[in-house]
């Protein structure tokens, strides 16, 4: 299947976000571990119809970069958490771009994305936070070479400060809910990190090194770590493919 064609770091690769206000695209070219391998990038600010300028944000970036599809090798997502409607909307472009192009996709999490921000010293943890809504945020620690250290979750912010102890590198729209509630236990050092498709890139790049394999687009799904804040009527809830919801 197209799950085992990427099999070298010398590739093509779309890079898709949409789970924050805006949208962004990046196309990477030949060595995609080599930071001189951005062949193009395009961003939008938050919109109405982002659903369709996200699908001319893609071919305008393949465009810039000078290829067709049938030319890339893998697309890498950021498939949540974050915007319920951002997370659909990017994950069902991978997917029909996916499915029409036959290509394989690496899902990221927003949070192993936002950890790629930070440029944490030998024994510092990092910590990627976003704002959930609802007095949550989404949250996810990672050791100083970025891996992970536990399973992104849904938490209220006085949790999440509660866990922080020793150097800490704490970035997201996230960081300020936490540190309103640290402690003097951690020394933390609080970032403004933005989403941005580069570093869904990165992420990609970082998950391949580590043995991560890309998938098939109609294995793709959301990750939404908790019910969305808007419910459809129990009628579309009925009518609605299965894969549509949450």
């Amino acid at each position: 299947g197209s799950s085992g064609r990427l099999t070298r770091p010398m590739a093509q690769l779309l890079a898709i976000e949409s789970t924050a206000s805006g949208c962004s695209v990046a196309v990477l070219g030949h060595d995609i571990a080599s930071p001189g391998a951005l062949l193009a990038h395009r961003s939008l600010p938050a919109s109405r119809g982002q659903a369709d300028r996200l699908v001319e944000l893609i071919e305008a970036a393949i465009g810039d970069a000078g290829f067709a599809y049938g030319e890339l090798d893998l697309i890498a997502v950021d498939h949540g958490p974050g915007s319920f409607t951002g997370v659909r909307t990017g994950v069902a472009a991978a997917r029909g771009l996916a499915l029409a192009a036959g290509l394989p996709v690496l899902p990221v999490s927003s949070l192993e994305t936002l950890a790629g921000a930070a440029r944490p010293a030998a024994g510092e943890s990092v910590v990627a936070a976003r704002d959930a809504r609802r007095g949550e945020v989404y949250v996810q620690t990672f050791d100083a070479r970025l891996r992970p250290q536990g399973v992104a979750q849904a938490m209220a912010p006085e949790r999440a400060a509660a866990g922080l102890a020793g150097r800490v590198w704490l970035g997201g729209s996230g960081a300020p809910l936490i540190r309103a509630h640290l402690s003097d236990r951690a020394e933390v050092t609080v970032a403004a990190a933005e989403l941005d498709a580069r570093l869904v890139a990165a992420a990609g790049v970082r998950r391949l090194a580590a043995g991560a394999r890309p998938i098939a687009g109609f294995d793709l799904q959301p990750l939404y770590l908790r019910a969305p804040d808007a419910r459809l009527p129990d009628a579309a809830l009925a009518a609605a493919p299965a894969d549509a919801l949450p």
